[in-house]
């Protein structure tokens, strides 16, 4: 019998990316929020807007961090649509894999 680890966390994902983005250089910027000393959590910005922005070869992504199983809120959709509409793109990214596959597609 095969033991397999136990699926990780949206935070756990988001630290992932974030430390390959910058082991890579690649240009990001993580998206704001915050939690307090008292474990409040607080969110600024665009409702909807997503984890984390890159830009590979000249192209705006947004990526979407999301633990497997999760879905994109309607405020995330609705985002998703309008960044397309303005010519960017916007990727929801289930773990450190799919990033990197992903991303590899806007490279020459």
């Amino acid at each position: 019998m095969r033991i397999y680890p136990p699926p990780l966390k949206e935070s756990q994902v988001l630290k992932q990316c974030l430390d390959y983005l910058a082991m890579r250089n690649i240009f990001f910027q993580n998206t704001g929020a915050f939690k307090n000393n008292q474990g409040n959590f607080y969110r600024f910005g665009t409702p909807g807007a997503p984890d984390i922005v890159v830009v590979v070869a000249g192209q705006y992504i947004g990526l979407e961090i999301k633990a497997k199983g999760r879905k994109q809120s309607e405020d995330q959709k609705a985002f998703e649509q309008a960044l397309k509409k303005a010519g960017g793109e916007y990727l929801v990214i289930y773990d450190i894999e799919d990033l990197i596959l992903r991303l590899n597609q806007f490279y020459d």
